[in-house]
């Protein structure tokens, strides 16, 4: 495609820089100061873990290798940043009449871009991609899908087998915060950056709980929303009925990570005609992101969440009697769902896979058949039916 070189199509240094900073580091969890960022991250950024086991004993005048007490454990956790992309196409003419200081002669159609008008239209473009990577920073989930791109800080807590759990049945929002701080270590809660995260939903609640128990307090004042004298963070990309208990700043003693990539890359950033011929402009980002945590042990998760779990469909469609594979799709709030054939049958198998229950069957020499599985999450189950034509007819 040819271009014309009045019309600034590819972006770098300053501004370039500008924009992607904008979108990677303007999420509630940086500006709250409670992740570390690690920029210009290639493909891979290790976070070396180091544990030692106990190591004191008794004085021995004359130790020897046999007196040797503690042993190191030395692993990694890895942030791989994942490629996530902003574009979007429009007319340039839908903004004549509101645009004219840009435009000083003729219409805009028929000029090309002003460099001012897609700094400002930019801008705009980086300010909603910021908005939508706040959620995933926090809740994304990585996977196939459309708005699958990487796991976010929450997603990496919860299914991580080292992170402490907490629960209660009660409802209040204090009461959920002493569940949570009855599982904290001590080491922890001596830590100048401890925290508790929650959502902003939820921190209006406790608010109101503070305000409802203070004889005489003023009901239309905010209180020092703190729990045992540490600091509370509400967040509006974090989930209600979820209270989390870490080690957050942004410094790199932070239990919090996060890696992107702004290298003044010049095909980061492009603006462009569709086609030469055409009247409509696009403009296209691309960036790097990932996060992760470093300790599950340096985290306490209540999450009091509804679980939720649908399946479709309940009955699979009939395998031929040569057998074969099929899929179900399982839709659940919560990605700790179970799938198990019923009955000790075994002429099919189920294996999970994403949101996806692959069931496999064998091929059939008798006559038709017949069996189940069941999907199971946080006491909540459904059966799915499986048959088979027969193959002896």
């Amino acid at each position: 495609m040819a271009t014309n070189p009045q019309i600034q199509t590819n972006y770098g240094g300053a501004f370039l820089n500008r924009l992607l900073k904008l979108v990677t580091t303007g999420n509630e969890l940086f500006e709250r100061g409670l992740l570390h960022m690690e920029q210009n991250v290639g493909d891979r950024f290790s976070l070396p873990r180091m544990r030692l086991s106990k190591i004191l004993q008794k004085r021995v005048e004359q130790p020897t290798s046999e007196n040797s007490k503690g042993q190191f454990t030395i692993d990694e956790r890895v942030l791989r940043p994942q490629d996530v992309m902003a574009y979007t196409e429009f007319n340039p003419r839908l903004f004549e009449k509101f645009w004219k200081p840009f435009q000083p002669t003729g219409e805009l159609v028929f000029r090309e871009l002003p460099s001012d008008v897609q700094e400002q239209m930019l801008l705009e473009v980086a300010k909603v991609a910021r908005n939508e990577l706040g959620f995933h920073f926090i809740q994304g989930v990585q996977g196939d899908g459309e708005e699958q791109f990487f796991n976010g800080i929450l997603t990496r807590i919860v299914n991580d087998a080292d992170t402490i759990k907490a629960t209660t049945s009660e409802k209040t929002m204090l009461a959920r915060l002493r569940a949570v701080w009855q599982k904290v270590p001590a080491v922890m809660r001596n830590d100048p950056n401890f925290c508790f995260l929650m959502s902003a939903n939820d921190i209006d609640k406790y608010d109101d709980e503070i305000t409802d128990s203070s004889k005489g307090a003023d009901p239309t004042s905010a209180n020092a929303v703190r729990f045992k004298g540490k600091r509370i963070e509400g967040l509006a990309d974090w989930p209600d009925d979820v209270i989390v208990a870490t080690v957050a700043s942004l410094d790199i003693d932070s239990n919090l990570w996060a890696a992107c990539n702004l290298v003044d890359d010049t095909t980061a950033i492009k603006v462009e005609r569709v086609t030469n011929a055409g009247e409509r402009y696009f403009f296209k980002m691309l960036m790097k992101i990932d996060t992760n945590i470093v300790w599950g042990q340096l985290a306490v998760l209540l999450d009091a969440r509804q679980t939720t779990l649908s399946v479709s469909p309940t009955t699979v469609p009939e395998f031929a009697k040569s057998g074969g594979e099929k899929t179900v799709t399982v839709t659940s709030s919560s990605e700790n769902w179970t799938a198990a054939v019923d009955g000790g049958t075994d002429w099919f198998s189920v294996a999970k896979s994403g949101d996806k229950v692959k069931v496999t069957a064998q091929a059939n020499a008798e006559g038709a058949r017949s069996g189940s599985f069941t999907v199971s999450v946080n006491g909540k189950t459904q059966k799915v039916a499986v048959s088979q034509a027969a193959g002896n007819a």
